[in-house]
């Protein structure tokens, strides 16, 4: 995945999934794209609620976009030409522009620390899909 606009040299993201045993409520029934970063962190969105993205920094603007380029500023390439961005440098051009369903914004993102996730995977927390 690439950050700082960098073209990445195999972007990589999944879909997590909450199964009915989910035992944080804020991830009841979600489907998150997620990724991971380049210091070992995962990050992502909660793609089937409208403008939430997840419960860290959720006053924070998020953008997840398709572009043939990468962004000037600081982004992460999650899939070939799909990138998610919270800086402002890369949200506030895109906000500026006419809707287009290229672009969805979110409020916040979800996040886990180095291990938590694989924690997680190990219970009965999250399916695991490919995305595309």
């Amino acid at each position: 995945m690439a950050l700082h606009g960098a073209a990445a040299a195999s972007p990589n993201a999944v879909l997590l999934v909450a199964r009915p045993e989910m035992p944080d409520a804020r991830f009841l029934e979600a489907v998150i794209l997620a990724t991971r970063t380049p210091d070992g962190h995962t990050v992502g969105v909660i793609l089937n609620r409208a403008g939430y993205g997840g419960p860290v920094m959720e006053g924070a603007a998020v953008a997840l976009f398709k572009s043939r380029e990468p962004p000037a500023g600081p982004a992460f390439e999650v899939l070939k030409g799909v990138f998610l961005s919270m800086h402002p440098a890369v949200v506030e051009p895109l906000r500026a522009r006419p809707s287009s369903p290229d672009v969805r914004f979110f409020s916040g993102f979800s996040g886990w620390v180095p291990g938590q996730l694989e924690a997680e995977l190990a219970g009965t927390a999250w399916h695991v899909l490919p995305a595309r």
